[in-house]
């Protein structure tokens, strides 16, 4: 987990809050904190909006169209062809739509909440001119993106991996700190499972049998501590 991502994760209660009530302020402290490296003109550009269980994202005006980034909730990015719905993307706090952040707005895909989100809305315009005009917050934002390219990477090895255990363990490694095989889930198991792509059943069973193995320990306040790795 980078400093960006811990600071994200240091924020949520502030995000829920933000999103919650009117207070401008707290508002502007939360954009603060989850996207330091923004110039000042454009994080006062940025809103932090509010979505319903089972409501799209959308624009309030298609015209100018925003690019987001998921604070708290599950969001997936869904395409349609020839009647089948693919999901693209399933992104966790922290992860930008990878459509909107790329300037994209595919034909026939939607981004629908999970379960009730929270996200930073930013004028796609505004980005665009603060990278024209900033260096240094240009080179910050590819960064940024490259970061965002490395999750995806570690989620399609992690898919790869057949046994539930496998994508367990190496959901531990690859995103807990330094590695370390400790972490706190930001996130509630069922959660957990979809990103790991079984059903809550399986994620349970295959934690109790981890567990009984010797393999991690489960701790109070969703720890997780992995205690081998081989």
């Amino acid at each position: 987990m980078d400093r960006n991502d811990a600071a994200l994760m240091a924020a949520q209660d502030a995000i829920v809050k933000a999103a919650a009530g009117k207070d401008k302020t707290l508002c502007a402290d939360v954009v603060d904190a989850v996207v330091p490296f923004f110039p000042e003109a454009l994080r006062q550009q940025c809103r932090i909006v509010s979505v319903e269980a089972g409501q799209l994202i959308s624009d309030r005006n298609p015209d100018r169209p925003n690019i987001h980034r998921l604070l708290w909730g599950d969001v997936s990015i869904q395409r349609e062809v020839m009647g089948e719905v693919l999901t693209v993307q399933r992104a966790a706090a922290g992860d930008w739509l990878i459509e909107s952040a790329a300037g994209e707005h595919a034909a026939g895909s939607f981004a629908i909440c999970e379960r009730a989100s929270v996200l930073l809305a930013i004028p796609s315009e505004a980005l665009t001119e603060s990278l024209d005009l900033h260096a240094g917050f240009a080179q910050a934002w590819f960064q940024e993106v490259g970061r965002q390219m490395a999750r995806m990477q570690r989620r399609i090895e992690r898919l790869n991996l057949r046994q539930a255990p496998q994508r367990i363990i190496h959901y531990l490694l690859t995103e807990s700190t330094g590695g370390s095989g400790d972490m706190v889930l930001p996130f509630r198991k069922g959660v957990w499972a979809a990103h790991l792509g079984m059903a809550p059943e399986t994620l349970s069973r295959a934690l109790g049998d981890l567990a009984d193995a010797g393999w991690l320990k489960m701790l109070r306040g969703r720890r997780f501590l992995l205690l081998r790795t081989a």
